[in-house]
C-alpha cells in the first residue's frame, strides 16, 4: 500500500472515530428541540424473579444487558432485518428476526416506553416531529439507561392486559396477591402479557399459557430457573382470580 493511500485510510479512520460521538451527540441536541425532557426511569426495584421475568419479555436474544444505539449497531440490526424478511417461510423469518435482537436488545420495549412517554407529553400525532422525538428518546434511553433500569420501569408504567397499569395490579387483578407472593408460573404469565397486547387469560388459557411457556424457556435458558422449577411451572394450571368486576365475559 502506498503510503500516501495509508495515511488518507488512517485519517479516515480517526475521522470516522472523532464522527461518531459528535454526529450523536448533534442528533440528540438536535432532539432537544422535537422531543420532550427526557424519560426519567423508575426508581422502585423489583423482585429478581420479576426482573428477570420481565427481560426475557422485553429481550428476545440470550443478551443480558442493553445495548446502546449507534452507527453500528443499528447498521447490523438494519441488515439482519432486512436478510430476515427475504425468507418465504414465515416461523423462519420469525427466528430470524429474533436472532437480530442481539444487536439491539430489548429494543421494542425501550421503543415501547418511549412511545408511552411521549403519548403523556403530547405528542400523539403521526408525522416527522412526533418520529423524530421518538426515534431520538429511543436513542437517549439505550444511551443511558440499565437494564435494572428498563425492567423497573416496565414493572411500573407498562400495560398488562385488562386496564392493569403496573405489574402489581396485574399480580393482584390476575391472581389477587402481590408480585412479590407469585409462584414463577405466575411471574411468567404476567410477564408474557407486558404491554397489554395478549388474549384474555380467563378466555384464551391455552394461548396464555403459550405465552408463558415462552417467558418460562427464557427464564431457565438464562438461568434464572432450574429445570425442576421450569418444569413445575410449565405444566402449572393458570391459577387465575375471579375475573374483575366489569369483564365483558368469553364469547363461545
Amino acid at each position: 500500500m502506498e503510503p500516501r493511500t495509508r495515511r488518507w485510510l488512517i485519517g479516515l479512520a480517526l475521522a470516522g472515530i472523532i464522527g461518531v460521538p459528535v454526529f450523536v451527540a448533534a442528533y440528540l441536541s438536535l432532539g432537544l428541540i422535537f422531543a420532550p425532557a427526557w424519560p426519567a426511569a423508575s426508581t422502585n426495584p423489583v423482585a429478581p424473579l420479576v426482573g428477570e421475568a420481565l427481560w426475557v419479555r422485553a429481550n428476545t436474544g440470550a443478551a443480558t444487558e442493553m445495548r446502546p444505539i449507534g452507527p453500528v449497531s443499528l447498521g447490523q440490526f438494519m441488515g439482519c432485518m432486512l436478510l430476515a424478511e427475504t425468507e418465504s417461510d414465515a416461523s423462519v423469518q420469525d427466528a430470524r428476526q429474533a436472532e437480530c435482537q442481539q444487536y439491539l436488545p430489548a429494543i421494542d420495549a425501550v421503543e415501547y416506553l418511549s412511545t408511552r412517554h411521549l403519548r403523556a407529553a403530547g405528542f400523539d400525532r403521526p408525522g416527522f416531529r412526533e418520529g423524530h422525538a421518538r426515534f431520538v428518546t429511543t436513542l437517549w434511553m439505550t444511551r443511558s439507561w440499565t437494564r435494572a433500569d428498563l425492567v423497573s420501569t416496565l414493572a411500573e408504567r407498562a400495560e398488562y392486559g385488562m386496564g392493569f397499569r403496573g405489574f402489581e395490579a396485574a399480580a393482584q387483578g390476575y391472581f389477587g396477591r402481590s408480585a412479590a407472593q407469585l409462584t414463577v408460573a405466575e411471574v411468567a404469565m404476567v410477564a408474557a402479557l407486558t404491554g397489554g397486547v395478549g388474549p384474555d387469560p380467563w378466555c384464551d388459557p391455552a394461548d396464555t399459557a403459550e405465552l408463558r411457556h415462552r417467558i418460562l424457556v427464557g427464564m431457565r435458558q438464562n438461568g434464572a430457573i432450574d429445570d425442576a422449577a421450569y418444569d413445575a411451572a410449565d405444566r402449572a394450571e393458570l391459577g387465575l382470580a375471579p375475573p374483575p368486576a366489569g369483564h365483558p365475559g368469553c364469547l363461545r
